[in-house]
């Protein structure tokens, strides 16, 4: 595929078939993200392991163009990244929680965890990192921590269909000169294995946020303008008379034991009632 070579530093995986260390098989979240890639006419495409800015395994679509009733069409874009155990922000909490059942060991800083781990590992296997639930000591993970990542753009060029190629939307990134009209992340926490059993899921909580990018970059255009001709914000009374509160975002707390499927499907209704539906826009 020519897009891989604008990823230079990441390595391909073949779904099932990686031998050197072991198959790489697919989670029950890829495969319901692959299940939605194709009712929208689309495919997720090879997963390849990218080391830059921490170890992360990465599946991105085709991108794919739905038509509206009305005629107006719009770009969908899904992509899906499972992270290293190393990004966790309770690394050390874990690691501690496994080292302290051996004789003797007691709690440890953050970077002495670091330097241990190191020391597991003096040449890093990015494959193991994020294929092996058991490559680093006192990580073992039950539960990989991944983000999925939605984003739909509005388009006016008639021929853009025969210049599609897949990108990565882990950030609002600009397709055909625009931000994305909806933008969705679902990130999904890890579960950690303390001792021989997997940890409490009580109290995790993963996490959907949907965001208007596009929306929200024409909103600060024009409260810009309109200050720049009726200076709001430089006026005092006698505190400062304007000031700025307001989110870009809707944020919503999705507790660990929901289905997956029940979470994923919500997602795909609302992708369809966004770009599809003939009551909408």
């Amino acid at each position: 595929m020519s897009y891989r070579s604008a990823k230079k530093g990441c390595e391909w995986l073949k779904l099932g078939d990686y031998k050197k260390t072991g198959q790489y098989e697919p989670s029950t979240t890829e495969l319901l993200l692959e299940k939605i890639c194709r009712s929208f006419g689309t495919e997720l495409l090879q997963a390849y392991v990218n080391p830059v800015n921490g170890t992360k395994l990465v599946r991105e679509s085709k991108p794919t163009v739905v038509e509206h009733p009305n005629g107006k069409k719009r770009v969908l874009q899904f992509q899906y990244t499972r992270f290293s155990p190393l990004r966790s922000s309770r690394v050390s909490e874990v690691y501690n929680k496994n080292r302290a059942m051996e004789k003797g060991k007691r709690e440890i800083s953050h970077e002495s965890v670091l330097r241990e781990i190191e020391k597991q590992h003096e040449k890093w296997n990015a494959f193991e990192a994020v294929i092996n639930p058991k490559y680093i000591n006192n990580l073992n993970l039950h539960r990989w921590e991944k983000e999925l990542y939605f984003a739909v753009y509005d388009i006016e060029n008639k021929g853009i269909e025969e210049k599609l190629k897949p990108f990565l939307i882990h950030e609002h990134v600009q397709f055909d000169g625009k931000l994305p009209q909806v933008h969705i992340t679902f990130h999904i926490e890890p579960f950690f294995v303390i001792g021989m059993m997997k940890e409490s899921t009580e109290n995790i909580y993963d996490r959907l946020k949907i965001d208007f990018p596009q929306i929200y970059a024409e909103h600060r255009t024009c409260i810009q303008s309109a200050l720049s001709l009726h200076p709001l914000d430089k006026l005092r009374s006698p505190e400062k008379a304007f000031e700025e509160d307001y989110g870009r975002s809707e944020s919503y707390k999705i507790h660990s034991s929901i289905p997956r499927e029940l979470t994923m499907g919500f997602i795909a209704g609302y992708l369809r009632k966004f770009c599809m539906d003939k009551d909408f826009y």
